[in-house]
């Protein structure tokens, strides 16, 4: 009986031994699973983050493309903008021409003489031309000097009770004399 007792203990021990043995294996598989699992994980995370990455990418693409179509298109509308206040102001001094013609001719026309009427008429639209354009050029040079004062545009063409068209078109005539002086 001490033999099978030894026997026995050695037999419970051998099992003991095979069940840790079995679980240990088990849990190195699991090891091993998870670790499998996990590089599969990153290679996954890997694939979309460089996915998320492309579309970011075309995105952004698309929206400089955007920007630039936005930016042509403002820079046409500036352009037409100048050139419909260039011929708004052009057909302002034309009307004030023809208005200040008009009143420089006499209301009586039994004059006799043609010629002298002529003449007259002449000097008189020439000195208003002349005044004219010393009053304009005493207009751009207030417009300029109020511009770099800091007013902006609205605030000019009040003090000086001129239109806003004509303050911008002569401050963008002075930026682009300034602009063609820098190229030359």
């Amino acid at each position: 009986m001490g033999c099978s007792m030894i026997s026995l203990i050695f037999l419970v021990i051998g099992i003991l031994i095979i069940i840790i043995s079995l679980f240990f294996i088990k849990n190195q598989r699991a090891e091993t699973n998870s670790n499998k699992e996990y590089e599969e994980d990153n290679i996954e995370l890997i694939s979309s983050l460089e996915s998320i990455e492309d579309i970011i990418d075309g995105i952004n693409i698309t929206f400089n493309n955007t920007i630039a179509q936005m930016e042509k298109k403002y820079k046409v509308l500036e352009t037409k903008l100048e050139q419909v206040e260039m011929r708004t102001s052009e057909s302002e001094s034309i009307h004030k021409k023809a208005y200040n013609e008009k009143q420089c001719k006499p209301k009586n026309t039994n004059i006799n003489s043609n010629s002298d009427v002529n003449h007259f008429n002449n000097n008189i639209v020439n000195e208003n031309v002349t005044k004219e354009d010393k009053n304009t050029n005493n207009k751009s040079v207030k417009i300029k000097e109020l511009y770099d004062k800091g007013m902006n545009i609205p605030q000019i063409a009040k003090s000086l009770n001129i239109g806003i068209g004509e303050v911008k078109l002569i401050i963008n005539l002075k930026k682009a004399k300034v602009r063609n002086n820098l190229e030359v």
